[in-house]
């Protein structure tokens, strides 16, 4: 009886996990986005800018959130 049991819940346990796993995938973007588009990408700290090969502005890939600001070494290198 103890194996049978076992042997149902292992099943359900597969067909559970079967149906949560499978989900519909996700549909990609409509457009490319800015960033295959570019030939430079500009690291500041507002985020990070696209621009084309004339350095024209095409758009921003990451905006970053307002309060983020970069971090610094957290190591002093003095001897």
């Amino acid at each position: 009886m103890n194996r049978r049991l076992r042997f149902g819940a292992v099943i359900l346990l597969a067909a559970t996990m079967l149906v949560v796993c499978t989900g519909a995938p996700a549909t990609p973007p409509a457009t490319q986005g800015v960033g295959l588009q570019a030939t430079f990408i500009l690291a500041n700290p507002a985020g990070l800018l696209a621009l084309d090969d004339a350095g024209r502005a095409l758009g921003r890939i990451v905006d970053l959130p307002p309060q983020s600001a970069p971090r610094a070494s957290a190591r002093t290198f003095t001897r």
